[in-house]
């Protein structure tokens, strides 16, 4: 079983229309984001880890993604503090194209590693291969999800 730890904020800027959504109303698109990741590992038999910066504001209930909130840290670190702490890094797949702080520090463990632009078109190939009607596990309109890749 791989474990993905994913680079929250990284990966809500290499989405257009949540970097937009980022700058107008952050928790939602946290949720958003949350949500889409959630669905996506829904029926797979890896664990995924969502590091935000800051302070959860309001608590995102999810079916199978976990959410670890950096508060007076920033992500970076406890996604390196994750890696350290790990019994088998080389089981770690880390979601980041933050190459100067994260990508470099991941390979020394030898962990797995996953551009956000490489995981954004993942989840949004994913998405595109689900009808539309269909209510994500989070409750969540996949089309609403489909709209954020402008699928």
């Amino acid at each position: 079983m791989k474990q993905f730890l994913i680079d929250g904020n990284n990966l809500l800027f290499k989405i257009k229309k949540l970097e937009k959504l980022m700058k107008r109303d952050k928790q939602a698109a946290r949720e958003k984001l949350a949500y889409m990741i959630d669905d996506y590992f829904i029926k797979k038999g890896d664990a995924v880890t969502i590091h935000f910066d800051g302070f959860e504001n309001v608590k995102i209930n999810l079916s199978k993604a976990k959410i670890i909130y950096a508060q007076n840290e920033n992500a970076d670190s406890m996604i390196k503090r994750q890696i350290e702490s790990s019994k088998n890094p080389r089981n770690l797949v880390v979601v980041s194209s933050d190459v100067k702080d994260i990508v470099h520090y991941a390979k020394k463990f030898g962990c797995e590693i996953l551009s956000s632009e490489k995981f954004s078109a993942m989840l949004s190939s994913y998405l595109n291969k689900i009808p539309g009607d269909e209510k994500s596990n989070a409750g969540i309109s996949l089309n609403e999800s489909k709209k954020m890749f402008d699928l």
